[in-house]
């Protein structure tokens, strides 16, 4: 598995790593200093990655590899990390951490099925563009999650409407004509939803939203 941390909360993702790295070596507390690696985007040498994903565990069932900045890892980087994820290797279990949310995200929307995304931002308030970047990578869960935030906070259903047909629009060039068509047919309907009280604002657009990441 791999796990993803990205945002600028600190600690929260220093927490998660604290529960993850707790759980994954309660069974064998002497294997931290063989089998867990911490590693640096920045100047980490291709060759290290490498065989900090490839070794095999020494003592644990499986080693523990975080990588912290990962938005400075090269295309090089992560081409390696792509052989590791198509491989399904299950020797290690993989921590990538970046204090910048839209980080990976080629990654995240290849891979989606097998990475797991927290989302950390700290103080900030979520806003439509991190929904909709959430959707542009498939990951229905979390873009859910930003959702209840922005009902919580109060956004109207329909500004948050406004949002993602303006993403719907820009990620035209990016689809098929048929996907397209079919998400401008959800869109229509979940409009129609809301302004004629079909459903709730936000059952309609928790519908829209996980149609529309499946695209």
């Amino acid at each position: 598995m791999i796990h993803i941390l990205l945002g600028e909360d600190t600690a929260k993702k220093d927490q998660y790593l604290t529960d993850l790295k707790s759980k994954h070596f309660v069974k064998s507390p002497s294997a931290v200093s063989l089998d867990c690696e911490i590693l640096f985007g920045d100047k980490l040498p291709e060759d290290d990655l490498k065989k900090a994903l490839w070794a095999l565990p020494a003592a644990a069932a499986q080693r523990f590899v975080a990588v912290h900045e990962a938005h400075r890892l090269s295309a090089h980087h992560e081409e390696i990390i792509e052989e590791f994820i198509e491989r399904s290797f299950s020797h290690a279990v993989v921590v990538l951490e970046s204090s910048q949310a839209d980080a990976l995200e080629g990654l995240i929307k290849k891979f989606r099925s097998k990475i797991k995304v927290v989302l950390c931002a700290g103080e900030a308030k979520p806003n439509v563009f991190d929904l909709t970047r959430m959707m542009s990578m498939g990951r229905s869960v979390e873009a859910l999650q930003v959702l209840h935030e922005l009902m919580k906070e109060g956004v109207h259903p329909l500004q948050i409407m406004g949002g993602i047909v303006w993403y719907w629009g820009k990620s035209r060039q990016s689809m098929s004509r048929d996907v397209y068509r079919k998400g401008l047919l959800a869109l229509k309907q979940a409009d129609e939803n809301i302004k004629r009280s079909r459903l709730d604002g936000a059952s309609a657009l928790e519908l829209l939203i996980v149609k529309l990441s499946a695209a």
